[in-house]
């Protein structure tokens, strides 16, 4: 029901008296109300007594988004009314339970089809983070910058789990030469703005872990467990007296 002149006169023989407490509300009003303005629609709804206690109760006839078949929904109120006329307004209409059913089970299939992918790509990421990242002897291409190499190992989701157990499963000498440490190390540095973080030297500087309890997953909490701090100052921290 397009046709402004036929919505007009349905429009303003409503504004005459209003819609009843609970008067059913056919699929063609409910199309009017639909395309109409709030403030109108809010307006056709005011109960003639407002001192009354008695509740709007509407059973409200829809054509359904999808198979356009009618459907009645039994005792909405002026709020349930509104929500599903705004819905349809603005392009979510109600669905009958047949379609409604077959959209949830999409809506399903879909979830679990992201799932799938989402957990395709962390085991897809955990693989590529071992075999580039992980491996001592891999090098850092010389034209890729910092900014970039600190993005790729922190930015894309692999199972911390298996990544922390393949770090720890390392010779820690072997694991400070991963392309991974280097990155991580390096931007400890560049957020202590190359000083150490106990006397502020800026010479020889050592990134050092103040607990290794997040060891292995220095991509994400256990980067704050990181510090700056110069070779004298590390030896202290780990007990080591100069010869």
């Amino acid at each position: 029901m397009n046709d402004p002149i036929q919505m007009e006169n349905i429009i303003l023989e409503r504004e005459k008296r209003y819609i009843g407490l609970t008067e059913n509300i056919s699929s063609d009003l409910f199309n009017v109300l639909s395309q109409t303005t709030p403030a109108i629609v809010a307006s056709l709804f005011k109960k003639k007594n407002p001192n009354t206690k008695q509740i709007h109760s509407h059973d409200t006839s829809i054509k359904c988004a999808i198979c356009s078949s009618e459907f009645t929904i039994k005792a909405l109120t002026i709020a349930q009314v509104q929500d599903r006329i705004k819905a349809q307004r603005n392009g979510f209409g109600s669905l009958c339970d047949t379609c409604q059913k077959e959209s949830d089970r999409f809506d399903r299939e879909e979830e679990e089809r992201k799932k799938l992918d989402r957990e395709k790509a962390i085991e897809n990421n955990t693989k590529c983070m071992i075999k580039h990242y992980l491996n001592p002897n891999n090098v850092w291409k010389t034209e890729c910058t910092h900014k970039n190499r600190f993005h790729d190992i922190t930015y894309y989701t692999v199972n911390d789990t298996i990544i922390k157990e393949y770090i720890r499963q390392m010779e820690y000498s072997l694991f400070l030469q991963t392309p991974y440490w280097k990155a991580i190390a390096q931007e400890v540095r560049i957020r202590a703005k190359f000083k150490c973080k106990q006397c502020e030297n800026s010479e020889n500087l050592a990134v050092h872990h103040t607990t290794y309890e997040n060891h292995g997953n220095e991509h994400n909490v256990g980067f704050f467990d990181l510090i700056c701090l110069c070779d004298k100052c590390h030896k202290k921290a780990h007990n080591i007296k100069d010869k």
